[in-house]
């Protein structure tokens, strides 16, 4: 995958101007790192708001809430076509061990992998619908559109659709399963840019 100098300024005006969360309010901003994901203000049990913390803990790069969120059967599916991004990958998605060693690369200021360290994350998630699936858990669509920057002119940009499958533990919703859906014609933004699987694969270490 090729780096790819970061989005027009027009584009990177849509982005920094799409608010936060599923359903599209602003996270809080946290100054501290959160002891757990129900510091970052959230109400973990409605779908939504755990969706809202999901992307507050990734913008925030807030390690340990962003731990507390996944449930310990958690799956990352990425797209079938960009499967070549993923030479190290078992099946067809990774475990809650493998996002988090990914995730945690990601927050490395210091990180010295075959990917760039990360100076600053901007993400966004809007809702486009929810329902029950036949397992009795809440299952939300989001558009998901982001840069992840390794300096004020570059980086990554994405926009893409994720299917986000919650579980309920202790009375709180965790995320079970992620899976990046092809994006459509007609989409919010259709910016350029890269699958949000892709870009991770490049702080699988």
């Amino acid at each position: 995958m090729n780096r790819v100098a970061i989005l027009r300024n027009i584009a990177a005006s849509l982005l920094f101007a799409v608010t936060a969360g599923c359903d599209g309010l602003h996270a809080p901003v946290v100054g501290d790192a959160a002891d757990d994901a129900d510091e970052l203000g959230f109400n973990l049990t409605i779908p939504s708001e755990v969706v809202q913390a999901w992307a507050a803990a990734f913008e925030q790069r807030d390690y340990v809430a962003y731990e507390a969120l996944l449930a310990d059967e958690f799956e990352f599916y990425p797209r079938n076509q960009d499967a070549v991004d993923f030479p190290w990958m078992i099946g067809d998605s990774w475990s809650r061990a493998t996002e988090l060693g990914i995730v945690g690369n990601m927050f490395d200021p210091n990180f010295s992998g075959s990917g760039p360290p990360v100076t600053q994350i901007s993400l966004s998630a809007i809702q486009q619908s929810q329902q029950t699936n036949a397992q009795g858990r809440p299952e939300l669509t989001c558009q998901v559109v982001g840069q992840i920057l390794s300096g004020p002119q570059d980086g990554f940009g994405f926009d893409t659709r994720m299917k986000i499958e919650l579980v309920s533990v202790d009375g709180k919703y965790q995320i079970l399963e992620m899976t990046e859906l092809e994006n459509f014609a007609g989409a919010i933004f259709m910016l350029e840019g890269n699958s949000f699987g892709s870009i991770k694969s490049l702080y699988y270490e």
